[in-house]
């Protein structure tokens, strides 16, 4: 599952490194961020919920990961 998802997060923006903080460093930015909940709401079809799309959420990859474990498995 990280693997798929850090590949989508690459195609989104090769800058994405799973060792920092993507938006302390600035590698995302809120249309990165609108952008990512697009596509995996399509990829693995669910809907992310308003309350979900906080920055905590998005500053690792293994912060997404674990968000998309929790949405995928409602």
């Amino acid at each position: 599952m990280k693997d798929k998802i850090l590949k989508i997060l690459k195609n989104i923006n090769p800058e994405i490194n799973e060792n920092i903080n993507l938006i302390e460093n600035g590698v995302l930015d809120s249309f990165d961020i609108i952008n990512i909940v697009s596509t995996l709401e399509d990829e693995f079809d669910f809907v992310f919920d308003a309350e979900d799309i906080v920055k905590e959420n998005f500053e690792k990859v293994d912060n997404i990961v674990n968000l998309v474990e929790r949405l995928g498995s409602k």
